[in-house]
């Protein structure tokens, strides 16, 4: 009966339908449909759902349970077989075995115990991971906790791991030889290989700073090119193409204010070189620069420098006192019409003035002489056995062709004939042609016409002025024109019937130059063309500043040209030049016909010299190999001069071919040897610093005073 308890006694394996209350081998059994409970005392024990749950002897298992097999069982011991489970909680072991892998207190490893995780802590840098030895210590591949990776073989970014090395195509990293190296490495042979004593190699490029203390004795060294001795340092970190970019060197030497430095080698745009003066020196190593003195980049265009590139000192500008230069630009306009005004002076009569002080001394309408070649006559067509005659809208031309060199048209010469002139106008006029070959024809307005009265000319020679500037090897048209006749008046051209000049031929228009036909048998006219050259480049004014500077001031001054001014530079370390408005004349580009150069318009006088310098080697170029010493005049980039070289002396101090020795000084004052030439000195004054011995002006028998002694096979001579 239901809800009563009932002691009952199964027997073993023995399956039962239990009611409430029941107790089965002394263990009390709760029922409710669906559910059974059993276990030591109610609400506790093994629950089931639903059937096909089989209690044995200390087993709970599947009523299909075969070990090993299939189902699955559960006994007293706490032993679980199954296929398969779900277990949501935690499980902890510290023996058996999942998957092949053994399971023991502190590791997990496969049965051999070759490849294993471990988790036992001894204090030390414990292994973590082992594979290829049963004692993890051993084994060729280990990684311990602090991740100390250690492998004999495989491969890691592209290199091979050996037992003792790393190794790619090229290259060998060995950790018992301690060395890296090329793979076709021989010594003294080929390849390289890097030590810790010892650099060996083909080739060696040092973007930085290269020390040393010892060359080795009885070697051959070579260096191609040029070997260069100076302050120098490289770059720390990258240089931008911007004009306010400043230089960061390692910090190996110290630069100063007006430092002049150079830069030469691979920027991000391919091998460049740049100049630069240092402005600021309170960042170092960082430092404020004048970019591109050379003025070769546009704007914020200049070299990209990368980090390691080097940087070198090439002398300095001293901006305290001495030798001084004045930038004037030319007063008037830009370079072109102001080089125009120089090319129209004409003649020589309109020399331009100018004024300097030079060391406290006023130099006052200097005169430099500005004045054209000489008068060429580019054409003298003489002969004439026949004539045309120029009347109306009937004009005839000549044309010619200017060369190379003179190119300012003085005037022409016409051969004419006049029957009964009257006051009526001539005109003679140039025009460009509109080709440059043989055939060119008369085209555009006139460039320049001179009209004269038909009375005014005479028979024969006529010469018509007109100091005009034309274009160098280029064609032009003489063109005659009476525009005014009548039948009581004639005026005729001579010309000949043969082609006598080849440069030009006649033509005529019968429509008052609207149209041209020219001759194509090159019937030429009976004329010439005088034409002299021109000043046309800046250079030849430089050269006239210099030439009248020094003859009126006898000082040794040099003038150059440099973009779009004039340099002035004094040789004497110890003077000041400025510039002022000469007191007379009218500026250049004025139409005065006395004109000046105002140098002062303009002008950044500066005072100071150059200092410093550095030693070159040239081994290898035009007139080698030779070892120079080079000194810096001013803050322009390239002022600069050699003053001492041994070796090969052909291009230095006067020598013109091959021949090999020292030579120091300048033109004027040096001190020459070679074999075929002997001992050379010349200078002003030479003598011991006690005065009783050597060579002194005071001794008029050994006067050097512009002469050169020379010793030679036991001569002296160079007094006379």
């Amino acid at each position: 009966m239901a809800n009563t308890i009932n002691i009952v006694d199964i027997a073993p394996d023995t399956v039962v339908q239990l009611t409430w209350g029941q107790l089965i081998n002394g263990q009390y059994v709760q029922t409710s449909p669906g559910s059974q409970l059993i276990g030591a005392g109610q609400g506790t024990g093994i629950v089931s759902t639903g059937s096909g749950v089989s209690p044995t002897v200390n087993n709970f298992q599947s009523p299909n349970f075969v070990a090993g097999s299939k189902g699955w069982r559960l006994t007293t011991a706490g032993y679980l077989e199954a296929y398969e489970g779900l277990f949501r909680g935690s499980i902890t072991a510290s023996g058996g075995a999942i998957g092949g892998w053994l399971i023991g207190q502190t590791y997990i490893s496969d049965i051999a115990g070759a490849v294993g995780l471990s988790s036992a802590v001894t204090g030390g840098d414990d292994i973590r991971f082992w594979a290829g030895n049963t004692t993890p210590a051993s084994a060729p591949f280990k990684v311990t906790e602090a991740g100390v990776l250690t492998a004999s073989s495989g491969t890691i970014g592209g290199w091979t791991i050996g037992a003792t090395k790393l190794s790619s195509t090229n290259i060998d990293i060995d950790s018992d030889n301690e060395w890296i190296k090329s793979n076709n490495f021989n010594s003294g042979s080929t390849g390289w290989k890097i030590d810790a004593t010892t650099i060996e190699a083909e080739n060696i490029i040092a973007r930085g700073t290269l020390r040393g203390a010892t060359f080795a004795y009885d070697v051959i060294s070579a260096v191609g090119g040029q070997l260069m001795v100076a302050n120098a340092d490289t770059l720390a970190s990258d240089m931008t193409a911007l004009d306010s970019s400043t230089v960061t060197i390692k910090g190996d030497t110290t630069f100063l204010v007006n430092d002049i430095l150079r830069m030469k080698g691979v920027a991000t745009s391919g091998i460049k070189e740049e100049w630069m003066k240092v402005t600021d020196a309170t960042g170092a190593p960082t430092y404020t620069v004048e970019r591109d003195m050379k003025d070769e980049y546009a704007v914020d265009s200049n070299p990209a420098w990368k980090a390691g590139t080097t940087i070198v000192k090439q002398g300095a500008w001293s901006s305290t006192s001495g030798n001084a230069y004045t930038a004037p630009t030319l007063v008037g306009g830009t370079a072109v019409s102001a080089l125009s005004v120089f090319g129209n002076l004409g003649g020589g009569t309109n020399d331009a003035k100018i004024k300097l002080t030079i060391n406290g001394t006023a130099h006052d309408n200097l005169a430099v002489e500005l004045r054209p070649e000489a008068s060429n006559v580019l054409v003298n067509q003489t002969a004439g056995v026949d004539d045309e005659y120029p009347q109306g809208a009937d004009w005839y031309c000549q044309t010619f062709l200017t060369d190379a060199d003179n190119n300012f048209l003085v005037s022409v010469r016409l051969n004419l004939s006049m029957y009964n002139p009257s006051a009526h106008d001539v005109n003679v006029s140039i025009y460009a042609c509109d080709s440059n070959a043989i055939g060119g024809k008369p085209t555009g307005n006139p460039i320049k016409t001179v009209t004269v009265p038909a009375n005014t000319l005479g028979s024969g020679d006529n010469t018509f002025t007109f100091n005009q500037l034309l274009a160098v090897s280029t064609r032009y048209a003489i063109v005659l024109s009476h525009p005014e006749y009548d039948n009581l008046n004639e005026l005729d051209w001579w010309r000949v019937t043969t082609d006598v000049y080849a440069d030009g031929s006649m033509g005529y228009s019968g429509d008052s130059g609207s149209t041209w036909t020219i001759d194509i048998s090159h019937i030429d006219f009976n004329f010439s063309v005088t034409t002299m050259g021109v000043v046309d480049s800046y250079a030849e004014i430089a050269s006239a500043l210099q030439t009248t500077i020094r003859t009126e001031t006898g000082l040794d001054e040099t003038v150059a040209w440099s973009t779009d001014h004039f340099i002035i530079t004094g040789v004497t370390p110890d003077y000041l030049i400025s510039a002022s408005a000469p007191t007379t004349g009218t500026d250049i580009s004025g139409a005065s016909a006395t004109k000046y150069l105002d140098l002062a318009s303009g002008t950044s006088t500066k005072g100071g010299w150059g200092t410093g310098g550095w030693l070159q080697l040239f081994g290898e170029g035009t007139n080698s190999p030779y070892y120079s010493v080079f000194k810096r005049l001013s803050g322009v980039y390239n002022d600069f001069v050699e003053t001492c070289r041994l070796g090969n002396l052909n291009g230095f101090l006067g020598y013109s071919t091959n021949e090999f020795g020292i030579a120091i000084g300048t033109s004027t004052n040096y001190l020459k040897y070679d074999p075929t030439n002997g001992l050379r000195i010349r200078g002003t004054s030479y003598s011991s610093s006690d005065g009783s011995a050597g060579i002194s002006t005071t001794v008029t028998t050994a006067s050097l005073v512009g002469k050169t002694i020379t010793i030679k096979d036991g001569l002296i001579t160079g007094f006379a």
